[in-house]
């Protein structure tokens, strides 16, 4: 898909450690924008009822295709 670069960097602050990874080419059409991303990115990786401001949440910057 035109206008992603295709990798998204995972930071975990908690080790200090980044790491580079594929982003899902079948989701690009379908969540349009970094926006429809980081909300699947959310829905896949967290569990119903996650504490809001606990550790095990997730803090995404999602970029767009533009």
């Amino acid at each position: 898909m035109n206008g992603y670069r295709g990798y998204m960097l995972r930071v975990n602050l908690s080790s200090g450690s980044c790491t580079k990874e594929l982003i899902r080419r079948e989701w690009l059409p379908l969540y349009v924008g970094g926006v429809g991303l980081g909300y699947r990115y959310l829905m896949e990786e967290l569990e119903p009822g996650i504490e809001p401001l606990g550790a095990d949440n997730k803090f995404i910057f999602m970029t767009g295709p533009l």
